[in-house]
């Protein structure tokens, strides 16, 4: 019988964030702020905000005297808006671009103080009966720097016309695409783009394409599956394709590792430093993070691997 390793993560919680209504007097939100009073608007990536909408609805339970503004963006925007001080608080699943590094050396910005939430995955999906299971990183490449991919063996299975889908190119998914798969090597495939990821799964799922889009979408999704990847770990040691899950993301055994921040505009311990602090330790979130199948950034992790 095949040998199937099966991961369990055991969520260990030490005690990171506490509730800190006893120490502090609660105040009228219109009056100076605390951790638990005040108003707050936060501008936070598309790609991972019904996500961690939970996490906002829980934060609004324990802290009811926060007026807390959410405002759904993409990446490109939500990262602008910090960047010109409109906003205090941005939560984006990507590092800065080139470009936005570039200005804030310009105008010698300091980089942000960030607090990381948890650490997603890239996945290349595909419909369950799509005739491939795994790619290694070579093929992966090549199926974007190859105009006619189809006339090379690698991809005796994939058609000419396979269709390959993404989100546009303000959205971090794009952006991790481009640093984790191109590389900054040339795009020579021509993509489909859609304005969100619901739009690129529908796709894929009335079309034999391949999409890309993020593992905490597809964790529940029994309509899809996501490729497996081989590929050379930074040893120089080839992982062979493993299922993308957490167990093996914590492991380093997947090759496309999203990170999740809370970028803050100010180093300072106010209400969006509190807000942050909460989002990335309070254990409620990190434990439903962790049960949406991603790794949870301020937790102590203990892997269970068993075979049958």
């Amino acid at each position: 019988m095949k040998m199937i390793n099966n991961l369990i993560i055991i969520f260990c919680c030490t005690l990171l964030f506490t509730n800190c209504d006893n120490k502090y007097n609660v105040k009228d939100p219109n009056d100076t702020e605390t951790i638990n009073s005040g108003k707050l608007t936060i501008y936070c990536d598309d790609a991972v905000y019904d996500l961690l909408d939970s996490g906002f609805l829980n934060y609004n339970k324990q802290y009811p005297n926060v007026i807390l503004t959410k405002v759904k963006a993409n990446a490109r925007n939500s990262m602008a808006y910090l960047l010109a001080g409109k906003t205090r608080v941005s939560i984006i699943a990507r590092d800065y671009l080139k470009d936005e590094d570039s200005l804030m050396k310009v105008y010698k910005v300091v980089k942000h103080q960030r607090v990381k939430i948890a650490d997603d995955a890239l996945v290349l999906f595909v419909k369950k009966d799509f005739p491939i299971d795994t790619l290694n990183i070579v093929q992966v490449r090549k199926l974007f720097q190859l105009k006619d991919y189809s006339l090379n063996n690698d991809f005796k299975e994939i058609k000419k016309e396979t269709k390959i889908s993404i989100t546009s190119v303000n959205s971090s998914i794009f952006s991790n695409f481009e640093k984790l798969i191109l590389q900054n090597q040339k795009l020579t495939k021509n993509l489909n783009y859609f304005l969100n990821l619901d739009s690129v799964k529908l796709f894929i799922s009335k079309n034999n394409g391949i999409g890309i889009g993020l593992m905490s979408e597809f964790v529940r999704d029994t309509n899809f599956k996501m490729l497996r990847i081989g590929f050379q770990d930074s040893s120089n040691k080839y992982i062979s394709p493993k299922p993308v899950h957490q167990g093996y993301l914590v492991q380093n055994k997947y090759p496309f590792k999203v990170s999740i921040y809370v970028y803050l505009f100010e180093e300072r311990q106010n209400l969006p430093f509190w807000f942050a602090t909460y989002m990335g330790k309070e254990f409620v979130v990190q434990k439903y993070l962790l049960n949406r199948g991603l790794v949870p950034a301020y937790a102590n992790l203990k892997l269970k691997i068993s075979e049958e």
